[in-house]
């Protein structure tokens, strides 16, 4: 690094952590009281007045203190306003002394509108430069009418000293602001370039990871009509199912990351159990290593016997782990995966993904993080496929709420990620109670209408209810669902897509509240987000259902409206 460089982020710290708007004023604030020290020794040698020496040793110690608060000030408009007004007011008093127009000052209110129109938007903007047009109009009729109130030169030689040493002063200052301006300018170009080859290599990756999954989905859907035998439908089935989750999980990353990119990111928090979340993922992560024929590995999760309350984002939790653990479950085929957590001090708390896979060799320690970034690329060809996005937006989600990342990886021997998670530990529960297991049963008198405008989904989901022994009213817009609702008042529960053609289900949802105010109402729809979900409660949906559907996923949704009989065994 260039030693200027160097002295650059030791005064005014890293210009790409600051916009233009922000690393101006700290530029200026700094070399504007330079300049007003310099000036007050000029004045001084040029035998000015006292007050013309005092006044710029007032102005370079207000900015100096400018300088350090906005160095250190995460927001600086306070700083930017006050800057100005001191600039304003000193501009004000160098005009009165020097002579007016018959001196260098007005050259400063020139660059005195650039600064304004530079570091402030709109409103404060329009303000400043509105006191600055007024301001300099006093000014003219002062000097025009009233010239005898203005202090002349002592003497010719003394102005054009003035009036030079001041330009090159000017000059300087304005080559520090162009300076300024110009780097943005280059850092931008940079930016835009390597988002534009981001982008390139974005949509080249995506277009072979979604083409990959799709292909073996429509392939194998094709060469079902084929089968010889009920033992290869079923791999058939099996191989179709695996691509459509690994092709719906690269949708969500996809989405997730193009999110991240324009800032439309949020982190929503609740309270929730940790257990429970632990609990759902190692099933998950079990049913995944058996698919896989890897039924050898063991898969072990270190919790507490009681319980964790933790206030944090449970989704982006889940999606952490869940990505974390899924690439342990794909690099380790012997031996064991352990995954749980540590309370730290304070509310902090440590969780870990730990296997006995392949590991990471040195060389690309650095590069894990990046997108689209496999190591198969480049050593393995033989190692499972993965869009290889996963682990940045794992590394973007944990930043995003706060924590920190680190890993530890020997090739050959496994690895271990950690991350922490600041302050989300609310409380310690004490252990539950072992449920008994209980086996349910739908009864055929309970009656579903299902609202959905898509023919294939409203299929889909009426044969899944069939199957669960559930009869079933259909309708494919939230008008026909309302007059359905209407004409068959025995109708127990509702299942209803949000984003519908000639009524929407939110409408549709208010319209069945009123004629049945305790009819549960689940929201069916493809939004993912979770804002999405806490529209459609505060809606008034008594609970939520992501697309794609499953049929385990839907039976314990209805279990909690549709139970009749419960036998504990």
């Amino acid at each position: 690094m260039s030693l200027k460089r160097n002295v650059y982020q030791l005064l005014f710290g890293f210009p790409e952590d600051n916009i233009l708007e922000d690393q101006i004023p700290l530029v200026l604030s700094f070399s504007l009281a330079i300049f007003s020290l310099v000036g007050s020794v000029i004045n001084f040698f040029l035998g000015l007045s006292p007050i013309m020496i005092i006044a710029p040793l007032l102005s370079a110690i207000i900015m100096f203190f400018v300088y350090y608060q906005s160095l250190r000030a995460k927001n600086k408009f306070l700083y930017k306003v006050i800057m100005a007004i001191v600039s304003y007011f000193f501009f004000n008093f160098l005009w009165f002394f020097n002579s007016a127009s018959v001196g260098p000052t007005l050259f400063l209110f020139l660059l005195y509108f650039f600064f304004i129109m530079m570091i402030f938007e709109k409103k404060s903007r329009i303000l400043f430069s509105a006191l600055l047009m007024i301001n300099l109009l006093l000014l003219f009729i002062i000097e025009f009418y009233h010239s005898d109130l203005i202090p002349p030169y002592s003497n010719d030689k003394i102005r054009i000293l003035d009036i030079y040493s001041s330009f090159f002063m000017y000059l300087a200052f304005s080559s520090i602001l162009v300076l300024v301006v110009k780097y943005y300018y280059n850092l931008e170009r940079k930016r835009s370039k390597k988002s534009d080859q981001l982008k390139s290599a974005f949509l080249s990756n995506m277009s072979h990871e979604i083409r990959t999954p799709m292909s073996a989905i429509l392939g194998f859907s094709k060469l079902l009509d084929y089968a010889e035998s009920e033992k290869e439908r079923s791999e058939y089935v099996e191989i179709i199912n695996e691509n459509g989750k690994l092709l719906m999980q690269l949708l969500d990353d996809i989405i997730d990351i193009s999110r991240m990119d324009v800032g439309q990111f949020d982190i929503y928090t609740k309270v929730f159990s940790l257990n429970s979340v632990m609990s759902e993922l190692k099933k998950v992560i079990r049913l995944s290593l058996d698919q896989q024929h890897k039924q050898l590995v063991n898969l072990k999760m270190i919790a507490k016997k009681g319980d964790i309350a933790i206030q944090s984002d449970e989704n982006r939790l889940r999606q952490i782990l869940y990505n974390l653990l899924s690439n342990a479950a794909k690099f380790t085929s012997k031996g064991e995966i352990q995954f749980g957590y540590n309370l730290l001090d304070g509310k902090d708390i440590e969780f870990y993904v730990s296997d006995t896979g392949i590991g990471i060799k040195e060389e690309h320690k650095n590069e894990i993080f990046n997108r689209f970034y496999k190591v198969e690329n480049s050593v393995h060809s033989s190692l499972p496929s993965g869009s290889g996005i996963g682990l940045s937006i794992v590394k973007m989600l944990i930043e995003k709420m706060g924590g920190s990342l680190s890993f530890d990886s020997i090739y050959g021997r496994g690895s271990t990620f950690r991350f922490v998670l600041p302050g989300v530990v609310l409380q310690e529960l004490p252990e539950p109670e072992t449920p008994k297991h209980a086996s349910y049963v739908f009864s055929a008198h309970n009656k579903v209408l299902v609202a959905e405008d898509d023919e294939s989904n409203l299929k889909l989901i009426s044969n899944m209810l069939r199957k669960m022994g559930l009869s079933c009213y259909k309708a494919g817009n939230g008008s026909e669902a309302l007059k359905v609702f209407t004409e068959n008042p025995g109708i127990n529960l509702v299942l209803m897509d949000i984003n519908m053609p000639l009524m929407n289900g939110l409408v549709a949802l208010a319209e069945m509240k009123k004629i049945n105010p305790g009819i549960p109402v689940i929201a069916l729809t493809a939004y993912a987000m979770a804002q999405d979900k806490e529209k459609a409660i505060v809606a008034g949906f008594d609970s939520y259902l992501t697309k794609p559907i499953y049929q385990d996923v839907l039976a314990d949704c209805l279990k909690k409206y549709l139970i009749l009989q419960v036998t504990a065994v």
